[in-house]
């Protein structure tokens, strides 16, 4: 097996500015976990390095507080002065506080202008409690007097609250499967102004609800493209703020003072490179600069800014750069470069990825992310690996994540396909990948194919085909179903037996409300399932296959990577299985890549890098 060195995410994995600016909190990312330390804005200096392993902390009531999530959910308070450091673990106590078998869900944690905690439980999201804290308690443990909110939660997938934790408005799934935006009386009560269909329709509220009743909001509800809104609370109308005329906004950041009060700062679109769009002058100016020395295009991601406009810390992204975190300085119009990670060693280093566009057989427009190697000693068109996305309704965007630019920098073009079906663009190309999987959505991959076998960056017996989730499905279902077209397949945390996966998941009301926009059917399709799920198509399945899979995955169970194995196997096919102990369906995250990697280099310096022998 070759050496493989893969370039992840450098060791910061956010950074967070305190209320006033003085003090950052800088997530590390471990394979134990994220270690969180303390850095004075100005000078730089690290201080306060806390020994215990978290997923994540946020800033408290002032600069010498946060609190810090532990993995079994764990709630503590970090005391941060400059001459002392305590951790104390939040008891959550009182006659109604959440049961001690039950890992609370924080939905707002205490603040300058909230000193109190929300909570739910992981497990089934009822009740909603409020935790007043009592720093004051004990040596090593927070006290909090907990008691019951709102008493019945079941079925709420958002709560919609003020500054101050009253609980005005929520959403929440109908038997049906609809989400439905609910509206609470003075007196209590709730009211249902409107229903929606969530994956199709997108409606993201933005933190506490305004003094003037509404709530920032990303939403496509009743248009064609996603929208910044105000959502009025009462009465469901929407006034929009920004929208583009073309393209769905991926990414907003809305910031809010003390009061809780918002003013949008910045929107971005993705077309093909990201396109933001600012609110802030100063803000606006920064970005400005930065551009100048990480150049264009480049994606600038706005992490967080302080409640005093002073700073903010950005994150970047491009051709040279995997993921580096600059702090701006927004009265002076200067930044500094806190971390970063170059991609300056790869051998054979890749081209700069770059959006691609290309008809499909029916006059669709179809698009996608093409990066190329810069092998010089490579003769001709360098072996192809062509990329689906989960969901269905997932997509790709600019730049190259560390996995293509690695597969690049050994040899591999790699076309990153967004199918009919995919996010971002509008709500047209969305509802184009209803009812297409037994079609037109097989014929978009085998037209990506054909578009770059045409334009001579790949041949015709040199692509193989990566997908995870439904993207390892589709990749399973396009070797059965066209056995001819691709010379190997990579499938990760695939569904392969279609007929099983969504019996199981049609049985759950808001699983089924999608599906059956999704295959475009009121009704199962299973007999057309059972027709082109991979596990009935052993037979047909002449390519070697590698599957992989977490036994940790909730999604899609270990189990149907498993079965396929067997029967490849029984079949005389070449296939490889790899499961990873502890991994869940998101399988290519940071404590992982590592290890996955040399698996899916190997087996494709075996399959694809050599010539294909005679079948």
């Amino acid at each position: 097996m070759a050496n493989s060195r893969i370039h992840t995410q450098p060791p910061a994995r956010g950074h967070v500015p305190s209320y006033d600016g003085a003090k950052m909190i800088v997530l590390n990312d471990h394979e134990d976990g994220t270690f969180v330390d303390i850095v004075e804005t100005a000078s730089g200096r690290s201080f306060g390095l806390l020994s215990h392993s978290f997923i994540g902390a946020i800033w408290g009531e002032n600069s010498d507080v946060a609190y810090a999530v532990a993995k079994d959910k764990q709630i503590y308070r970090l005391s941060l002065g400059s001459n002392a450091e305590r951790t104390d673990k939040v008891s959550l106590t009182g006659p109604e506080a959440i049961p001690a078998n039950q890992a609370p869900r924080v939905l707002r944690f205490p603040s300058p202008a909230a000193p109190f905690l929300l909570a739910t439980t992981s497990r089934r999201r009822q009740p909603l409690y409020r935790c007043d804290l009592n720093p004051d308690s004990g040596e090593q443990s927070i006290e909090t007097r907990c008691r019951v909110l709102i008493e019945d939660g079941r079925g709420v997938v958002h709560w919609l609250m003020t500054a101050k934790g009253r609980i005005v408005a929520r959403i929440k799934i109908s038997p049906a499967g609809q989400n439905v935006f609910q509206s609470r009386t003075s007196s209590g009560e709730w009211v249902s102004l409107f229903d929606y269909t969530r994956y199709y329709t997108d409606l993201v509220p933005i933190g506490p609800v305004q003094q003037d009743g509404t709530v920032w909001a990303l939403s496509n509800r009743q248009r064609e493209r996603v929208a910044l809104v105000r959502l009025n609370i009462e009465t469901g109308t929407e006034a929009v703020f920004f929208e583009h005329d073309r393209y769905d906004l991926t990414r907003t950041t809305v910031h809010f003072d003390k009061d809780g009060e918002g003013t949008p700062l910045l929107v971005s679109y993705n077309p093909d490179y990201q396109v933001v769009v600012h609110f802030h002058d100063g803000l606006e100016a920064a970005y400005a600069a930065l551009y100048e020395k990480v150049g264009k295009p480049s994606r600038i991601d706005l992490g967080s800014m302080d409640q005093m406009e002073k700073s903010a810390v950005v994150e970047v992204a491009n051709p040279q750069l995997h993921r580096s975190w600059y702090f701006l300085d927004l009265e002076k119009n200067t930044f500094r470069e806190l971390s970063g990670s170059s991609l300056a060693s790869y051998r054979h280093p890749p081209s700069p990825s770059r959006p691609v566009t290309f008809p499909a057989r029916d006059g669709l427009k179809l698009y996608g992310y093409l990066t190329l190697p810069q092998d010089p000693d490579a003769p001709g068109p360098s072996p192809m690996i062509l990329m689906l996305h989960g969901g269905p309704w997932d997509r790709y965007f600019w730049p190259a994540p560390p996995l293509v630019r690695f597969l690049a920098s050994r040899g591999y073009a790699v076309l990153r396909l967004n199918y009919r079906g995919s996010r971002g663009y509008d709500r047209s190309f969305l509802a184009a990948g209803q009812g297409t999987l037994f079609g037109r959505m097989q014929h978009d991959v085998l037209d990506a194919a054909e578009w770059a076998i045409a334009n001579g960056h790949a041949t015709r017996d040199g692509i193989a085909l990566f997908g995870g989730s439904f993207g390892g499905f589709l990749t399973l279902v396009m070797l059965a179903q066209h056995p001819d077209s691709f010379r190997a397949g990579i499938a990760i945390n695939s569904i392969t037996d279609a007929v099983d996966f969504w019996k199981t998941d049609w049985s759950r009301p808001s699983s089924r409300i999608v599906w059956r926009r999704f295959f475009g059917s009121r009704d199962l399709p299973e007999l057309a399932l059972a027709e082109i799920s991979p596990i009935n198509n052993i037979d047909r399945i002449v390519a070697p296959v590698q599957l992989i899979a977490g036994s940790r995955d909730q999604r899609v169970p270990v189990s149907q990577s498993q079965e396929m194995f067997h029967l490849l196997k029984e079949g005389g096919k070449s296939v490889e299985f790899v499961e990873f102990e502890h991994a869940s369906h998101q399988i290519l995250n940071p404590n992982t890549t590592s290890h996955v990697v040399p698996s899916i280099e190997a087996f494709l310096e075996e399959h694809l890098s050599r010539k294909p022998e005679t079948r």
